[in-house]
């Protein structure tokens, strides 16, 4: 039979049935829960998965009564950039990627990669969970899945009881506020680092971030500007008094394959690594020892101008995947603040009592209470470009029809980094091609208040 489209006006999870309007068919469509593949019928239940608002494909019931509507085979249409449902049909940990199956894509095989997946739900068997995400299409134009969140999330660990302990010198636990622990290895008041947002309520002007990094939902506001779910960010983490992450510095975050110029803040030859600061990005970037110049003493990197390109790890953390180490800071590049951290001494007094017996004080370092710290310096915004207002002459570096941004390499000024763009920069008929990495195009070079070069009226040829 005949498929015909439409759109659901209504579904009761709890009643099992809803109706369908199109505009092939006089009069709503009735369709029932046994109408519905069985990844979407287990989804509505609960309200993991609204059905109402969705474009489905259906086809008649030839078995209804003549002058009733009944619709059977009930499916979600596949829509780049909107939520699909379907099923894990395998996932290795340890390699870090998987495979979904949904009926609304004849139970074709889509990939998706660890990073995809919320932290506490990457060490779990996924095999056989019902998983919401967005399609996408790859490099090679295969189906991919990102964005991933599961119907069945496991309860959360139960908390450890916050033990006494006494003021330690050393590496391991220090003090957060006086009392709270700090687990080596946790993020750090002020650290810099990248996420997904979970959720946003627009109406609120709140949500919460993901990160792979932070083992629970960060907070943040933003009431003047909304975030999809699903959009990719940078922030700098604060703890609040009580221990709770917050998200700060909301900025977009680096991407595979960008072209970036940023500043060696720190290297160690014992471990043979360092990071990079970023203008404009929280997170610093990693890199290895051997993307250090052959000859090049390692004493000297700390402070050096680097272009790169960047790779991010399966947790999305960025990372430097060639270096070129330049001479000198390209035209209008600012340095970013390099120093992070803060640290102060204790009291030098003679004398303190512990459990009761005098004892002569150690002079020791600890860390600041979160509460104390000052907040992140900001990057200072980078004078205009001299060519700034003009057109200039480029390449699409890359573009993301879905997302609705991308970024253009000047031609004429490499060593200036990439330029952000959003799709209304675009004439109307290239903002939703797909295509466009690698043409060659014009366009007019901004800077936006925090230093960020962007480009507008962009003109593609080709």
């Amino acid at each position: 039979m005949t498929a015909l489209q439409g759109t659901v006006k209504s579904f009761g999870a709890e009643k099992g049935y809803g109706f369908i309007s199109s505009d092939q068919i006089n009069g709503d469509v009735f369709f029932g829960r046994n109408s519905l593949p069985p990844e979407l019928k287990d989804a509505c239940q609960g309200g993991f998965f609204r059905l109402a608002g969705r474009s489905v494909a259906f086809v008649m019931d030839s078995t209804a009564a003549a002058d009733k509507n009944v619709a059977s085979s009930v499916q979600l249409v596949p829509v780049e950039g909107e939520t699909l449902l379907g099923r894990v049909k395998s996932y290795n940990d340890q390699k870090g990627y998987g495979f979904i199956t949904s009926s609304s894509l004849d139970d074709t095989d889509i990939f998706f990669p660890k990073r995809e997946v919320p932290w506490q739900m990457q060490r779990v068997n996924l095999v056989g969970n019902i998983a919401q995400f967005i399609i996408y299409h790859g490099p090679e134009g295969k189906v991919q899945a990102k964005n991933l969140q599961f119907k069945d999330v496991p309860p959360p660990p139960m908390p450890m009881p916050m033990m006494p302990m006494m003021p330690t010198r050393g590496k391991g636990l220090g003090f957060m506020n006086g009392s709270m622990p700090m687990m080596r290895g946790m993020p750090s008041h002020g650290q810099g680092l990248q996420g997904i947002v979970k959720s946003f309520n627009p109406q609120k002007g709140w949500g919460f971030i993901t990160c792979s990094s932070v083992h629970e939902d960060v907070y943040f506001k933003s009431p003047n500007f909304p975030f999809e779910q699903g959009t990719a960010v940078a922030f700098y983490l604060m703890i609040t008094p009580d221990g709770k992450p917050q998200a700060q510095g909301l900025t977009t975050p680096m991407e595979d394959g960008q072209t970036v110029v940023g500043t060696v803040r720190s290297f160690s030859e014992k471990n043979g690594y360092g990071f990079i600061a970023v203008p404009d990005q929280p997170a610093d970037v990693y890199f290895k020892k051997e993307l250090i110049p052959e000859g090049t003493p390692s004493t000297t990197v700390v402070g050096k101008t680097v272009r790169f390109v960047v790779g991010c790890t399966p947790d999305g953390k960025p990372q430097a995947q060639t270096a070129q180490f330049l001479d000198r800071p390209p035209p209008g590049y600012v340095v970013p603040q390099l120093e992070k951290g803060v640290k102060r001494e204790a009291p030098a007094s003679p004398e303190v009592t512990l459990w009761g017996q005098p004892q002569k004080r150690q002079r020791m370092t600890t860390p600041m209470p979160a509460a104390a710290l000052p907040p992140m310096p900001m990057p200072m915004p980078a004078p205009m470009p001299a060519a700034a207002g003009n057109k200039a002459k480029g390449v699409v570096k890359s573009y993301n029809p879905a997302k609705g941004y991308g970024f253009v390499q000047n031609q004429q000024q490499a060593g200036m980094g990439d330029f952000f763009f959003s799709k209304t920069s675009l004439p109307p008929n290239c903002q939703l091609r797909a295509d466009l990495q690698g043409k060659k195009c014009s366009f007019d070079m901004s800077m936006s208040d925090q230093g960020k070069l962007q480009a507008h009226n962009i003109q593609i040829f080709g």
